[in-house]
């Protein structure tokens, strides 16, 4: 048997006895991933998270986060794949 590590963004998964079905977004073969990429954009997600906000609007200031927040966890599935042995 041959087995594939993949990361795998924002989806679904469906569990059916033996079988397994994945609906996402973006998926990444672990030789896909650059982890120098993935390192910077931990760090640039980081600066963005603990940086002053910039408006008062709810909304802008929520959606920015989210954005951020969202960056931040790809970037960390990306090394974490990356470093598997």
């Amino acid at each position: 048997k041959k087995f594939h590590s993949i990361a795998v963004h924002s989806g679904y998964a469906q569990v059916d006895g033996k079988s397994l079905r994945v609906l996402v977004e973006l998926a990444e073969l672990k030789d896909e991933i650059d982890l120098e990429r993935a390192k910077s954009a931990e760090k640039k997600a980081n600066i963005q998270l603990n940086s002053p906000q910039k408006n008062n609007e709810m909304n802008d200031d929520e959606k920015t986060r989210l954005k951020y927040e969202l960056k931040l966890k790809r970037s960390l599935v990306r090394q974490r794949l990356a470093l598997m042995v």
